[in-house]
């Protein structure tokens, strides 16, 4: 199968469920980066504003139920989305080719764990840029994955374990993560597609930027 249809496979509650994975770093992981989004989100958030989650899952970091417009291929985690009301509205699509979404129509974008999958990262960007009202916020969180990164070493365990030895495809595929990021990568990702970097937030696991639309 290619990486795609794995991911479309993917239950509903996946992202769910991996609040309360009985490994506890998956818990923190996953509780973590939603957290960053929930605390570069909410402080800037005025009544009327609009969001996009690109690839958003079932955007279970919504846990305030902001209105939200979810981007994704999965067609289950959409419809669990909905149904938890972490999503207002659900746009069935790709991120390959342009966004089915009108330019300066959102006033933020969130890419949490995307970046990653991607093969061409830097046309998301731009798109997101393009989506984006004047001044706009995007948001993006991505696994720190740099050579000797705690996250790597325990990612490629994991993987190793679900997928080499307990047999399930997405894990032995690596989960579709094609791309590896430090923080200079992601950083200069952003500034070479009109962003500005506002604020980070970076663990030993994964990295959380907040960047604004400039001209």
């Amino acid at each position: 199968m290619k990486r795609e249809e794995l991911y479309s496979e993917i239950p509903g509650k996946f992202y769910e469920d991996s609040l309360n994975r009985a490994n506890p770093l998956t818990r923190y992981y996953h509780r973590n980066r939603y957290e960053k989004i929930r605390k570069f989100i909410t402080p800037r958030f005025k009544k009327r504003m609009k969001i996009l989650d690109i690839g958003c899952g079932s955007s279970s970091w919504n846990s305030c139920k902001l209105p939200v417009t979810g981007l994704d291929i999965n067609e289950k985690m959409l419809e669990y989305g909905k149904s938890k009301g972490y999503l207002k509205n659900a746009v069935i699509g790709n991120l390959i080719d342009k966004l089915p979404v009108k330019d300066e129509s959102f006033d933020f974008v969130i890419i949490s764990e995307v970046l990653e999958h991607l093969v061409g990262p830097e046309k998301t960007i731009h798109e997101s840029w393009r989506v984006l009202k004047k001044s706009g916020i995007l948001i993006v969180t991505v696994p720190l994955d740099t050579t000797f990164s705690p996250w790597k070493i325990l990612f490629g365990i994991g993987c190793f374990i679900r997928g080499n030895i307990l047999g399930n495809e997405y894990y032995r595929n690596n989960c579709g993560h094609i791309q590896h990021f430090s923080v200079k990568k992601l950083e200069d990702l952003l500034k070479t597609n009109g962003f500005k970097i506002i604020e980070k937030n970076i663990t030993i696991l994964n990295i959380g930027i907040i960047a604004q639309k400039v001209s």
